[in-house]
């Protein structure tokens, strides 16, 4: 996790629920809080979850990230918690990436529902990503192109506009998703050098059709294309990695692995709530 990066939580029962108070029934939700990462911990700030009944009841949690405000959740079944998130991965840049690079929380550490009570407050979740992550690696022949410049990839024919659900952690496509064009940008993967450069896009789960296409353009040279990831079901959680040989003349498919994609770092993420 990065600094100051945001989850929302949401409480799946009713931590009061049945304590009534002077005959006036209690009740305490969290809906949608938002904790904000610091260099060491999550932090709710003033409107933090507080543990409040007496009897230490059990409280069941659910979290997603990034954190999304109310008005941008479409409301579902259970309102907020069941709602969904609209959006399109159309900017493949760092900073365009990370507002969809989706993952969700319903479990902890050890495959059980994230749970806390007044007395243990420590509520552990275990996120899993929700998005499809492919890692474009582009190496220069070394013989007709001994340095690559700078790159400029676009990959095509494969959609971006979405839904993530916070009842599942699903992302969908949309109903209306159209295949776009993806600028490719993001090269936070490996150090890059100028034979070798690494890209990164996150999009949608969906299944390829036979025209995803590489395309390049390196300086006053033609564009050049390969056919990647042809009909291949690209699968949430999955990180699909294709390398590619540019040539002077042409673009070479040289392998295409797939391996899970893991969270960064710790992926056991504690959100104290007391």
């Amino acid at each position: 996790w990065a600094e100051d990066d945001a989850i929302g939580i949401f409480s799946l029962n009713d931590e009061m629920q049945g304590v009534t108070i002077d005959g006036v029934e209690q009740s305490n939700n969290a809906v949608n809080l938002k904790y904000t990462r610091s260099s060491t911990a999550w932090d709710g700030g003033t409107t933090a979850f507080r543990f409040k009944n007496p009897a230490d009841a059990m409280v069941t949690f659910r979290a997603y990230y990034p954190y999304t405000a109310d008005a941008d959740i479409t409301d579902g079944a259970g309102e907020k918690k069941d709602g969904t998130i609209a959006f399109e991965a159309t900017d493949q840049s760092l900073a365009g990436q990370v507002k969809f690079d989706f993952l969700f929380a319903d479990k902890d550490g050890s495959g059980n529902a994230p749970v806390g009570s007044k007395n243990s407050p420590n509520v552990n979740f275990q996120f899993v990503h929700s998005m499809t992550k492919i890692i474009i690696v582009l190496k220069a022949d070394n013989i007709s192109v001994k340095d690559l410049g700078t790159m400029k990839p676009t990959l095509k024919g494969l959609k971006a506009k979405g839904t993530f659900s916070l009842a599942n952690g699903v992302a969908a496509l949309a109903g209306d998703a159209a295949v776009v064009d993806l600028l490719l940008s993001n090269q936070t993967e490996t150090a890059n050098t100028a034979t070798q450069q690494s890209f990164v896009a996150i999009v949608p789960p969906q299944t390829a059709s036979a025209d995803v296409y590489l395309t390049i353009a390196s300086g006053s040279d033609s564009y050049l294309s390969a056919r990647i990831l042809s009909k291949k079901e690209l699968m949430a959680g999955n990180c699909y990695t294709v390398t590619i040989t540019v040539k002077k003349l042409e673009l070479v498919v040289e392998s295409s692995d797939i391996t899970p994609w893991a969270p960064g770092g710790d992926s056991n993420s504690d959100a104290i709530l007391q």
